[in-house]
């Protein structure tokens, strides 16, 4: 095949099936998207967007049906769906057969555990758990702070035939594999692989073998339930990355022994929980992503079954090159897909510089994407082109940012004439900050990616050149489409306006200008991102938080993981809790509170309680040459509403809109209002704005 993404689009075979390319999609349906009507069934959004992943482009669409069973009348998961539920059961045959007309593999995800109440093991000694292990789903303790006990062996028994009638069932109702879910700790079969976790005395504990026990006889009797040529995905955890846990050799000996055991067809590889921030975008390189090591290590054991990494695999050119260099057998995407539903009809067409980057930012998580605005929000954006709603209109953009730059490239191809202005030499706005740190390509493939499809659509881009409203009447534009942004705030605290004291983005290339030890005024991303920009620079910095916990605006994978990073980089002391009091030009004074309610185990969390300490407060003086106060953004409406009037139709999008609470211009369906200081929430409203103003014009 002479095609560019030739090694991409070669079809290979898997069990029974032919897979029509080498992208397989990890997780079809995020988290939050409006499955469910009021009644309790599958909405077509769901469907649809399943079969669009089918359409263009995923030779393997998951889905996530769940579990049909209960264990003592308990579920095994929490799922949406009850399987026994006929008219759910339609929904699935329905989404099935919609995948299928595609050409496309429909898996059936069956994430498992049992009842809270019980473990694979009782944990009799709380000091094997780490301490830093983060409260959640995946904690051994219940809601106050116990341990549950062992399961049975009788248990285990009943757990694996209702499992496997769970698989059989499925395979009945049309799905054409299975993926066994046992990685990241959240699963009672991950959890049997740890020796952490896993302190059983019986054959289901001790050695490797006895600790794959469990997952082997459940693979084993699927196997011979559904037969031999039913593929089974097994997910697994490249390795713990904890002390005690298992490592990255014995993921490998396990992947040997279910794969000599015939056992399973596809390994897909995830990072542990404890390290889902691995996938994220902070530590993930886009030269070598997530988990491609582990792939490498399982393509040299010459596995029968094929390897499936998944984690940050995003630019299409290289991901033809990994499999052209036979590093890995399939490519399994989430989040590339959510981002653009079109990514594989895109490689197809040879168009991979066409693709939309994802940002990582993990929002899916929550059921919304930064980026696509389908997703959350308005179905009416799947499976569709919307078609302009006038005729072609003469249309001004001020501002170059990512709302900015969203709103000219949808106007552009809808047909309208746009000219866009930026008053810097650069576009991106805030987003031009991430040329500057390697370990944020994300943001900026993703700015590039606004930018690309600007010059695609012919929009006219003036940078440099500072909009003003003779030139809008000059322009005889139809439509204004204002798009400001914001400005950080110099805040009330005494000393903020004085000359040593900076703006967050005017440090990025400018960091030579400033002394050897810098005081970094905030504890959000924004302020993250320059503390840490700054010590890669050299500089000694001092971060100083309100907050118990910086990047605190991010998603929990990010969060924990930012936090890690800060406390790992030698030239950052970070303060929390610290109330800045003054500013001068040799130092910064704060107010450091200590003690009060401990940080570990929240009410309503899993966990150990503890009990709150004694509150204190300490006055500090912390020297410095300059200060980066980064307190919030002012949104500049006023500078927007400088063009109001100008033209027969004017909106104000992105930044400025957000901050400003002003409902008018909203787009419908938006319910919550974006925290200002979350870049990728900030992202998403203006990409909603943007695209809403588009389709007004």
């Amino acid at each position: 095949m002479n095609h560019r993404y030739a090694h991409v689009l070669t079809p290979v075979r898997v069990g029974n099936l032919v897979l029509k390319n080498r992208l397989i999609n990890s997780k079809s349906i995020p988290e939050g998207l409006q499955c469910q009507d009021p009644a309790g069934y599958m909405t077509e959004q769901t469907i649809s967007f399943a079969a669009n992943l089918a359409r263009n482009g995923a030779s393997i669409v998951t889905c996530s049906p769940g579990m049909f069973r209960v264990f003592k009348g308990r579920t095994f998961f929490t799922s949406p769906w009850d399987m026994e539920d006929r008219n759910i059961q339609a929904n699935f045959r329905r989404m099935i057969e919609r995948i299928h007309q595609y050409g496309a593999a429909a898996n059936a995800s069956t994430m498992c555990n049992v009842p809270n109440d019980v473990s694979i093991s009782a944990l009799p000694d709380r000091s094997i758990v780490p301490t830093e292990f983060s409260p959640g789903p995946e904690s051994p303790f219940d809601m106050d702070g116990n341990l549950p006990p062992e399961i049975t062996k009788a248990q285990i028994r009943e757990f694996i035939d209702q499992f496997t009638l769970c698989a059989v069932r499925l395979k009945e109702l049309g799905f054409d594999m299975i993926n066994v879910y046992a990685s990241y700790n959240a699963s009672i079969l991950a959890k049997s692989l740890s020796p952490i976790f896993n302190q059983r005395t019986d054959e289901y504990g001790g050695s490797l073998e006895n600790r794959a026990r469990l997952l082997m006889e459940l693979l084993t009797s699927v196997k011979q339930a559904c037969g031999k040529d039913f593929p089974i995905e097994l997910q697994l955890s490249g390795y713990e990355n904890i002390p005690g846990g298992y490592t990255q050799e014995d993921f490998v000996r396990y992947c040997k022994l279910f794969d000599e055991a015939e056992l399973v067809d596809i390994i897909q590889i995830r990072a542990w929980s404890g390290d889902m921030t691995h996938a994220s975008s902070y530590n993930c390189k886009k030269d070598y992503p997530t988990n491609l090591h582990f792939a490498e290590l399982l393509k040299q054991e010459r596995l029968h079954a094929l390897v499936a990494p998944v984690g940050g695999f995003q630019d299409p050119d290289l991901i033809e090159r990994f499999l052209a260099e036979g590093r890995t057998d399939l490519v399994a995407m989430g989040r590339a897909f959510i981002c653009d539903p079109d990514y594989g009809k895109k490689l197809y067409e040879g168009r991979g510089e066409d693709v939309i980057a994802c940002l990582r930012c993990d929002k899916c998580h929550s059921g919304i994407c930064a980026v696509n605005p389908a997703i959350g929000i308005q179905p009416s954006l799947l499976n569709q082109d919307t078609p302009a709603q006038s005729a072609p209109k003469k249309v001004a953009v001020i501002g170059g940012g990512p709302a900015g730059l969203k709103a000219a490239a949808e106007c552009a191809a809808l047909g309208h004439r746009v000219t866009l202005y930026e008053k810097e030499s650069f576009l991106g706005g805030q987003a031009h900050h991430a040329d500057f740190m390697p370990d944020k390509w994300c943001m900026m493939d993703y700015k590039n990616s606004l930018i690309h499809a600007c010059q695609k659509n012919g929009v006219q881009l003036l940078t440099g050149t500072a909009a003003t409203p003779q030139m809008i009447l000059d322009g005889n534009y139809d439509a204004v489409i204002a798009a400001c942004g914001s400005e950080p705030k110099t805040g009330p605290v005494p000393g903020s306006t004085l000359p040593h004291v900076w703006k967050p983005f005017p440090v990025f290339g400018h960091e030579k200008e400033l002394g050897e030890h810098i005081v970094v005024i905030g504890g959000a991303m924004i302020a993250v991102d320059t503390a840490l920009y700054l010590c890669h620079t050299g500089h000694k910095v001092t971060l100083v938080t309100r907050n118990r916990e910086v990047a605190y605006d991010n998603t929990s994978h990010s969060h924990f993981q930012f936090g890690e990073a800060l406390e790992q980089e030698p030239n950052l002391t970070m303060i929390p809790r610290a109330q800045t009091l003054n500013i001068t030009p040799q130092a910064v004074t704060v107010e450091i509170t200590s003690g009060g309610a401990p940080d570990f185990a929240p009410p309503g969390m899993p966990g150990p309680k503890e009990p709150p300490m004694p509150e204190t407060k300490e006055i500090r003086e912390i020297p410095c040459d300059n200060v980066v106060f980064s307190a919030g953004r002012r949104p500049l409406v006023e500078e927007c509403m400088a063009f109001a009037g100008l033209t027969p139709k004017f909106f104000i999008v992105g930044d400025a809109n957000m901050l400003s609470g002003d409902p008018v211009q909203r787009h419908p369906g938006e319910v919550s209002k974006p925290k200002p200081d979350t870049t990728s929430h900030g992202i998403r409203h203006g990409v909603l704005t943007a695209c809403a103003a588009a389709r007004m014009i």
